[in-house]
């Protein structure tokens, strides 16, 4: 039974092959949208000045990766491309990623959903709706 294990090789999981694949180490980063968050050291210093761990800004799973989560949890592709941005959240005690889809898109009206992760580990946290009226 061991040799057929070896043989079949590891099991990819999708949620550790988009962490990898999109690291820093392989050259991606945390920059965010405009609107969408604040930047990686930001989000670490709220976390620090609420006595978390795992507060270090070069840990956080990287913008890149938090979309490839965001396409396996079935985030709709929407009329805009999706955004993206880092934050201190108070309910999680964790910095997140939040990623952004616009589903509807009208002068006056904008709805859409989004899904949060949790920086450090990629756990997806929860969507929600959204509506905005400008």
């Amino acid at each position: 039974m061991l040799l057929l294990l070896l043989a079949c090789g590891a099991i990819s999981d999708p949620v550790s092959d988009c962490l990898t694949e999109y690291s820093a180490d392989a050259g991606y980063g945390w920059a965010h949208d405009a609107g969408a968050g604040m930047s990686a050291e930001d989000a670490a210093e709220d976390c620090a000045d609420e006595g978390r761990e795992a507060c270090d800004a070069a840990e956080f799973l990287t913008r890149d990766a938090a979309f490839c989560l965001a396409s396996l949890s079935g985030l709709a592709e929407g009329v805009e491309d999706w955004e993206a941005g880092l934050t201190y959240h108070y309910q999680y005690e964790v910095v997140v990623w939040n990623v952004v889809s616009t589903s509807f898109s009208d002068p006056g009206y904008y709805a859409g959903e989004t899904v949060s992760f949790d920086a450090n580990t990629g756990e997806n946290l929860g969507r929600t709706g959204w509506e905005a009226t400008p």
